[in-house]
């Protein structure tokens, strides 16, 4: 998977890594990146990040800090804007039997509007 934003080469994985370290609190391998084009045919990244129970409370008091956290970090580290951040639940984010982030599957239920969101 490679995402091209403004003519440069970014790896999921890469953000993947800055959005858990950002939110402190997350596991490995709970959040997936990933970009679609809207319909005008430009390109919409998006983070859907699972929570633990810690992170759903902290969601419950401020979606917009945590959103902001790692919009801020993301930016700072890779130069681009999220378009869109989805947190959802426990379990949700597809995984291959070895354990890899299934990304194209996430964009296919993101699309399908099928993700199991938090809010």
């Amino acid at each position: 998977d490679l995402i091209i934003c403004e003519g440069r080469n970014l790896h999921p994985e890469d953000i993947e890594h800055t959005v858990i370290e950002a939110l402190s609190d997350l596991r490995a391998q709970s959040c997936a990146v990933f970009s679609h084009d809207d319909d005008q045919q430009r390109q919409t990244i998006v983070a859907a990040i699972e929570l633990n129970r810690e992170l759903k409370r902290r969601l419950q008091d401020n979606c917009r800090q945590l959103k902001a956290v790692v919009r801020s970090a993301v930016v700072d580290s890779h130069g681009i804007t999220l378009n869109r951040i989805v947190f959802v639940q426990p379990t949700s984010i597809h995984k291959t039997t070895s354990g890899k982030i299934q990304r194209a599957k996430m964009r296919q239920l993101y699309l399908a509007e099928e993700l199991d969101m938090l809010q």
